[in-house]
């Protein structure tokens, strides 16, 4: 089947709920998608990366950005077999780009993409039979992510590890927080018009990294972008998006000047003379 394929024909298939296990080897990845540019008269490139960068990552000084430190494996539910082998072939292959540690086919999974028509009702049935779900998170915070009307929750567990040899210095932490567990839940409602490739982009970057919610992208090339009104979504991961995760799992987690980094990653990419701005290769 055509990853181009939109997931709103696809609907009376989502109610049945399929799993598919991490088997990055089974299946060839979606098509490579082209390329894309946002213009935004007025505002400097420099800017705009910034905005991005911070508005995904957040400006916490106090905590490094969530990612893998153990091998991320991924199960997907809820849609026909072959567009969720498609879509763990991309989000295996995405992974293995921005060099995101990635587990082998026998594996137990730690990363649930779930794609339901009934997501608030699935979360607290979810919630009910596994009281760690959601970590140790405040009751308020668990409330904030099931009664959210996103077309996408995305959770991660996380806890404080040693990044190395302790250090002495205002720029360097001595813990950093990395992903134990994490679930992306998708509305099926709200994949009208939605290509395969598009959903497996996105479920990438938020399941590799932690990302802010409601970032605002009007102003960046970015597949975050994909369930704004008003705003044609690029086709896929974007240059911006895969110079992002690449510098989270290449950049010194435990520097807290990491974020800055990410964005001069970022601006490297958006600058290149060779390829749109929002072109991923």
């Amino acid at each position: 089947m055509a990853v181009s394929t939109p997931l709103f024909a696809l609907a009376a298939a989502l109610l049945v709920q399929g799993a598919t296990a991490a088997e990055p080897e089974r299946a060839a990845p979606p098509t490579t998608v082209e390329g894309v540019t946002v213009q935004a008269p007025g505002q400097p490139l420099d800017d705009r990366v910034r905005e991005f960068v911070g508005g995904a990552l957040g400006h916490r000084l106090d905590g490094s950005i969530v990612r893998w430190r153990e091998p991320v494996c991924p199960l997907v539910s809820g849609l026909p077999r072959l567009i969720g082998e498609a879509v763990l072939a991309r989000l295996s292959e995405v992974a293995r780009r921005v060099e995101a540690p990635l587990a082998g086919p026998e594996c137990r999974p730690n990363l649930y993409v779930v794609v339901n028509r009934q997501p608030r009702a699935l979360l607290e049935r979810w919630r009910r039979r596994d009281t760690h779900l959601f970590g140790e998170a405040s009751p308020g915070a668990v409330r904030r992510i099931i009664d959210t009307d996103r077309p996408v929750r995305a959770w991660h567990n996380w806890r404080y590890e040693e990044p190395g040899l302790p250090r002495a210095s205002r720029l360097v932490r001595n813990a950093v927080r990395n992903t134990t567990s994490a679930i992306v839940v998708i509305d099926a409602r709200r994949l009208d018009g939605v290509t395969v490739a598009q959903l497996a982009d996105y479920v990438a970057m938020v399941g590799l990294v932690e990302m802010q919610p409601d970032v605002e992208t009007r102003q960046a090339a970015t597949i975050l972008a994909l369930f704004e009104e008003d705003r044609e979504p690029p086709p896929g991961l974007t240059r911006w998006d895969e110079a992002l995760l690449y510098g989270a799992y290449n950049t010194p987690q435990e520097n807290v000047l990491q974020r800055s980094a990410i964005a001069r990653q970022v601006m490297r990419e958006a600058r290149r003379p060779d390829s749109p701005e929002g072109a991923s290769p």
